[in-house]
């Protein structure tokens, strides 16, 4: 391969696909090409660096070690070509095969956008100065009237105002972001270059594939070891080809989770019941789980022609074969919204994600609630401990005797009065919802079960005696683990009820400057919206630079982390997409702000961790890499800056809104994701760049 043309489909493993009688020519399947195209093999599936440019420092590129690896890798595919229908495989050699074709595929390719460029990038750094002959001290919440008539003052000086549908508030409150991302004060004359450059960035189109994450892959492994060990526990066998010979897809092999086939990149790794991979058009490589039931591939064709997202390969052309170019690539652009990132940076368990194992009785689950009242010595607390469906005295006891413990320490550095008690339970929703709050509830808590991640615990604020309290409903697995004589599990355990307690003392923080606005509605319209979905965020950092957790959990957010921007990367340009089709905000706002609420929660978790932990996000780590790609970095170091800055002053927060810094984080990420929210007489507009 090595050269300026790299092919994301070996030649080597193409041309027993070749049209018989032909001189290394292949039918190519393409999607928006109503007929099959014979192709030459040096020129299908193949791109002008498409891995990496070469090297201008005699450093080994991309390219030349995929390169070095398919000198050992053919060898291998030669033996498995030589074995017979009904042979076994050796799963490793099989595996390892199927993981490198997968992974340098251009499946990826095909499905993540860049984002647009920051707006941070923009921006010169100004050492110091002035604004208007004053110097500033730079709100978070707000842009300071000096700052925003500037640059309303700039904008419409240069009839610039005409070329943005945005307001010049807003366009002020996105540049005073920007600018505080990348200085520490403001210089009037330093700062005129940036208007053009910030109007062109709104205007951008950013339309060019993006290749970051299959790099970041490929270069750390070139068969990642984890899917090749999950592949390697299946069973092998070489089984007969479908009638006329079976094609080549362009993700090379494809799976079955129970239920569909789909590509080995859109599987989730712990779901697959089978791997189908065409050897040759007359035998395929099958490779089954455990105990699952022998699969039927005669419909191979049909199966990989669907999981095909751009174009197929065949060494015949065929009419069945014709019929499915038209809606080629459907069934896989319908998967992205479900898709699991952990495909690409393997599975994340999530946030304590153990169900438990065991019941901490005599085997049987008592629907009966046992509870135990408990304080310290000198009665400075008390709470009560709820076993909602298990437990017995005995166990609740023991539980309730830790539990103090833990408090004891906390109250040393955080006041505990706020907290109202424990409940933990095996049906953990319903615990959830017989939780007397005190006030009206609009809606079922519904707690976090999405496959990758599972919330073990849930503090929930109640009226209680005329007080605001928090209530902490915890998986039972929790109490388990309080008592266990595994130390690293009981850590984890303390750590769980430690962000119970920080989010009781936050509760009493807020009911004590506050009290107006535990419930009631925040006046302004435009900000409230915005709250909705960034209330949580400071929340998530306060209560985690409190739990230290492990350093294993600590990784798990960074990976979470990076699962929640890559969700972003990948679903954002197609929410985008469908608006400019059903252009219906009532649709578009929701679903673009969870995505967004979902990574500043998780960087908030990881940011508060690493505070506790006394570490900073490691150079060159995955996360790091892909916030540096999408020019992030800038808003990274601000977005952790604020959240400490707040949190050191939250005995002197003296204005509600202050809190809102975190409304502005929200803009300044949508602005990256191409949406400009703004307020309107009716709560709020979002301006979307549909192109790309």
């Amino acid at each position: 391969m090595a050269g300026r043309k790299q092919h994301f489909i070996p030649q080597h493993f193409q041309k027993p696909f070749a049209i018989k009688g032909s001189k290394e020519r292949i039918w190519t399947y393409r999607k928006g090409n109503p007929k099959p195209i014979p192709t030459s093999i040096s020129d299908t599936a193949a791109q002008r660096d498409f891995y990496s440019q070469p090297s201008m420092e005699n450093v080994p590129t991309l390219d030349e070690l995929i390169t070095r690896y398919e000198q050992v890798l053919h060898p291998k595919v030669d033996e498995l070509r030589r074995l017979v229908i009904g042979d076994d495989i050796p799963a490793s050699e099989v595996a390892e095969l199927v993981t490198h074709l997968a992974m340098r595929s251009s499946y990826m390719r095909d499905m993540v956008k860049d984002a647009a460029s920051s707006m941070a990038e923009a921006i010169q750094a100004v050492k110091s100065g002035k604004v208007n002959g004053q110097k500033i001290n730079f709100p978070k919440h707000y842009v300071p009237l000096a700052i925003e008539n500037q640059i309303i003052e700039e904008f419409e000086k240069r009839k610039l105002m005409e070329l943005t549908p945005v307001s010049g508030q807003t366009v002020a409150k996105l540049l005073y972001f920007g600018l505080r991302e990348g200085v520490d004060d403001l210089l009037t004359d330093a700062a005129r270059g940036i208007f053009d450059y910030f109007v062109e960035e709104l205007k951008r189109e950013s339309s060019s594939i993006s290749s970051n994450a299959q790099t970041t892959i490929l270069t750390d492994s070139l068969a990642p070891e984890t899917r090749v060990k999950r592949l390697s526990e299946l069973k092998w066998t070489v089984v007969e080809g479908p009638d006329g010979g079976a094609i080549l897809p362009d993700c090379t092999s494809v799976v079955f989770d129970g239920e569909k086939w789909t590509s080995l990149f859109l599987a989730g790794i712990d779901e697959i019941v089978a791997v189908a991979l065409p050897l040759t058009p007359d035998r395929i490589a099958l490779g089954l789980v455990g105990g699952a039931s022998k699969i039927d591939v005669t419909d191979f064709n049909t199966i990989a022609a669907d999981a095909s997202h751009t174009f197929f390969l065949s060494s015949s052309c065929k009419p069945e074969l014709e019929q499915a170019l038209p809606k080629l690539g459907r069934k896989v652009r319908s998967q992205l919204s479900e898709m699991s990132v952990s495909a690409m940076t393997e599975t994340v368990e999530g946030f304590l994600a153990r169900e438990p194992d065991s019941t901490p009785s005599n085997g049987e689950q008592d629907a009966t609630q046992i509870s135990w009242t408990s304080g310290d010595q000198t009665n400075l607390f008390s709470m009560s401990v709820t076993f909602f469906d298990f437990g017995d005295e005995a166990f609740c006891k023991r539980v309730a005797d830790m539990l103090t413990s833990i408090i004891t320490s906390f109250a040393k550095y955080l006041p505990v009065s706020g907290l109202s008690g424990f409940v933990f339970a095996h049906d953990y929703k319903a615990a959830l919802n017989s939780i007397e709050r005190g006030f009206e509830v609009s809606s079922e808590i519904l707690p976090i079960e999405d496959g990758y991640q599972i919330g073990v615990g849930m503090p929930l604020t109640i009226l209680e005696d005329g007080e605001f309290k928090t209530k902490a409903v915890l998986r039972s697995i929790v109490a388990v683990d309080l008592v266990s004589e595994d130390d690293e599990i009981r850590s984890e355990a303390i750590g769980t009820i430690e962000h119970m307690l920080a989010s009781a003392a936050l509760t009493r923080l807020m009911a004590n400057k506050f009290p107006d606005k535990i419930l009631n509605r925040i006046d302004d319209e435009y900000e409230g919206m915005l709250f909705n979905y960034t209330g949580g965020v400071f929340d998530e950092y306060f209560r985690a630079s409190i739990s230290c957790f492990s350093e294993k959990q600590l990784k798990l957010y960074e990976e979470l982390a990076h699962e929640n921007l890559f969700a972003i990367l990948v679903q954002m340009p197609k929410l985008r997409r469908e608006y400019k089709r059903h252009r219906d905000m009532a649709r578009l706002f929701p679903k673009t702000s969870v995505l967004i609420q979902n990574f500043m929660i998780a960087m908030a978790r990881l940011l508060g961790t690493m505070k506790c932990q006394n570490v900073e996000l490691a150079e060159g780590s995955v996360l790091e890499r892909l916030l540096s790609e999408n020019g992030l970095l800038s808003w990274y170091t601000l977005f952790r800056n604020d959240l400490m800055s707040f949190e050191e002053g939250l005995e002197t927060w003296a204005q509600f809104e202050e809190i809102f810094f975190v409304n502005r984080h929200y803009e300044r990420l949508a602005f990256q994701f191409r949406l400009i929210p703004e307020p309107m007489d009716n709560g709020i507009y979002v301006h979307v760049d549909t192109n790309g």
